[in-house]
């Protein structure tokens, strides 16, 4: 039996997510309908220890560009713990300088003497674009503690920073499969479908403190319910109050070619992630 195709109900560029969640933050943002108002108001307002214990939105909408906010200690000890290079290198699965010797290799060729390469001819190879697609689930259930949200965080940004200091090219989304999360409107929110947003394109670069940044559970709990709200009062539709219920979705089936798919759920120890990695790689081998 093939595994299930989500549908697309909503897909996004994170950093549109980001200017959305700034603009309601000051105010720039007329709604449709009063209950979504509230709700957003509620979110954004709220001091809880979801978010750290301070206000909300003083607290996102203030470091999503401040990388002096961060703690990126912790996230290079994540890079260290995965020692994904070290594992690649192992296995051969980087690039290697390549040379091809002449038929004189060894000896002296007293012919070519005043050639600049008497005993070897060096050939140019373009270098294989080499992309990986890393996606993962980012439902979460609302008991979910703050610290294990930021701690599979940590472990999305190592993948990415030691992938890409080996040469690989990584798109990273975040995938949203849930259950019914509006009521009214044109019904564009129903059950089997998925928000998608895109973090980092393969060509694009993004800055480590701003991915770090999007991947913790303030990013989560705030920029992305409020942007999933405003969804549904676009589509003059009632956000629920849960926003949806958790949902588990086949990640890499949703690619054109799974095998080149780092997909990552929350919770996965260790050893799965870094399996998970390799057998990817392996797909690269040069």
């Amino acid at each position: 039996m093939s595994a299930k195709t989500w549908e697309i109900c909503s897909e996004k560029n994170i950093f549109t997510v980001i200017d959305e969640f700034q603009n309601l933050v000051k105010g720039k943002y007329d709604f449709n309908i009063a209950q979504n108002k509230r709700h957003v108001k509620k979110i954004i307002e709220e001091s809880t220890s979801n978010f750290y214990g301070s206000t909300a939105s003083t607290k996102l909408a203030s470091q999503l560009h401040n990388p002096a906010t961060l703690d990126m200690q912790e996230y290079e000890s994540k890079k260290r713990e995965l020692n994904i290079q070290k594992f690649a290198h192992d296995t051969g699965m980087v690039s290697r300088r390549r040379r091809s010797l002449s038929e004189h290799d060894g000896d002296w060729d007293y012919d070519r003497r005043w050639d600049i390469k008497q005993f070897q001819v060096a050939r140019r190879q373009p270098t294989q674009v080499r992309i990986v697609n890393i996606a993962f689930s980012f439902s979460i259930a609302c008991g979910v503690a703050p610290s294990t949200i930021d701690e599979f965080g940590r472990t999305i940004w190592a993948i990415v920073q030691s992938l890409e200091e080996m040469g690989y090219n990584c798109n990273v989304d975040a995938w949203v499969p849930l259950d019914t999360v509006a009521r009214g409107g044109s019904g564009k929110f129903t059950s089997s479908k998925a928000f998608k947003y895109n973090i980092k394109n393969s060509q694009s670069y993004v800055e480590r403190s701003i991915l770090a940044r999007v991947l913790s559970s303030p990013f989560y709990r705030q920029a992305l319910f409020t942007n999933w709200i405003l969804d549904a009062d676009r589509d003059a539709a009632t956000a629920s109050e849960g926003l949806g219920y958790v949902r588990t979705i086949d990640i890499a089936a949703q690619y054109e070619d799974p095998s080149k798919v780092i997909a990552l759920q929350l919770n996965d120890p260790v050893s799965t992630t870094s399996e998970t990695v390799s057998q990817v790689l392996e797909q690269f081998r040069l």
